[in-house]
């Protein structure tokens, strides 16, 4: 499998200067300038307020993917059970970090980033696609996370694997590589390959929807225009 790591050695200057990408520098930046606010939280109480994020991005991915949300919620709660989170938080204690960004202070998007040894690691996000837009808000949610694990002596920030080449692109923009490694699963029924076939099944098919459904848009836009220039001439 492949895995996309930060590598954070020189210390968060030299991970900011010479690996975040000119893009993402710039729209960390810009998320500042426009008073984006972020809070970290290692006690749990901003669980809540990531659990609300967390039902916004399920709600958004049904919609992309044209699945009734209880459904879409089936489909990632079987990969990774939000409710897993809220004992992870409780037994890892000030190791599992809560980084909540918010835009006049409403939340819009929010990661969780397990801390402890060596390794910072990267374990879910969510966001409020509605509300975080263009703004910035992920970008710099994950540099100041960066930022305090280098402060904290880490020498690596672990994103995990990534199957979309969007997420790969983000990945790489704030300075991750890729790892290759070996991964085992023992399983009495194959489950994982089935769920993992579906997620991609629906995704693939939310895309070739959505396609279609620009494509038909923009025909008809064209249509239109030209409808409307003939009627002005004529």
């Amino acid at each position: 499998m492949q895995a996309y790591v930060v590598d954070l050695s020189g210390g968060f200057e030299t991970v900011w200067s010479q690996r975040f990408s000119k893009k993402a520098r710039y729209k960390s930046r810009k998320a500042e300038r426009d008073g984006i606010e972020v809070e970290k939280d290692t006690t749990g109480r901003l669980l809540p307020v990531f659990g609300e994020l967390y039902d916004r991005s399920v709600q958004a991915w049904s919609q992309d993917y044209f699945l009734p949300a209880p459904i879409a919620r089936r489909v990632i709660d079987r990969r990774h059970p939000h409710h897993k989170l809220q004992v992870v938080a409780r037994r890892l204690g000030s190791r599992c970090q809560i980084w909540i960004a918010r835009r006049d202070g409403e939340p819009v998007s929010g990661i969780v980033v397990f801390s402890h040894g060596a390794a910072a690691t990267y374990w879910k996000g969510a966001t409020d696609k509605a509300l975080v837009g263009a703004s910035g808000a992920t970008d710099l949610l994950h540099r100041r996370a960066i930022e305090d694990a280098c402060e904290a002596g880490r020498i690596r920030y672990d994103l995990g694997v990534s199957g979309l080449a969007s997420l790969t692109s983000f990945k790489r923009s704030i300075g991750a590589t890729r790892e290759d490694y070996l991964s085992y699963r023992f399983e009495r029924m194959p489950l994982t390959e089935v769920q993992e076939s579906l997620r991609i099944g629906l995704k693939r098919a939310g895309g070739a929807v959505r396609a279609v459904r620009h494509r038909d848009r923009t025909q008809t836009g064209r249509l239109d225009g030209k409808s409307a220039a003939g009627g002005a001439v004529s």
